[in-house]
């Protein structure tokens, strides 16, 4: 039985499987961050969206104080609905990308055990063929 891949080239493959590996991780804890970051700038944009506003400057709105919305403020109505609007949307990305990252963590897992089997089939094949090239020797 002839030899199927030279030694240099399985060490380049695992070499280039340990980098896509690490670069998975990485990729992995940049989704469950997008995620968190999506959450709170949900939660900043609620809180915002709460606080009472003065319009004593024609074109000018200011935030002072924070109050639940009081329909006496029609200045902080259109802001109050953008901001929202805008809390609702990455509200629901940061769910959406929540789940992506439960998903993408699944599969870095399943991944890495592969790659951790492959390995040591790997190992123990060259162990048995240096063996028997020593007998043959």
């Amino acid at each position: 039985m002839g030899v199927l891949l030279e030694r240099s080239e399985v060490d380049k493959s695992l070499k280039a499987l340990e980098t896509v590996i690490a670069l998975f991780y990485d990729y992995c804890q940049l989704s469950v961050s997008i995620a968190a970051t999506n959450r709170k700038l949900a939660r900043a944009l609620k809180d915002t969206a709460v606080i009472k506003a003065t319009s004593q400057y024609p074109g000018i709105t200011i935030l002072i104080i924070p109050a639940p919305l009081v329909r006496s403020y029609p200045a902080n109505v259109p802001i109050a609905n953008t901001l929202s609007a805008a809390a609702l949307i990455f509200d629901a990305a940061g769910e959406v990308d929540l789940k992506f990252s439960k998903t993408v963590e699944k599969e870095y897992e399943a991944s890495i055990n592969e790659l951790k089997k492959w390995v040591k089939k790997l190992k123990v094949r060259r162990v048995l063929s240096a063996c028997s090239a020593r007998l043959i020797l």
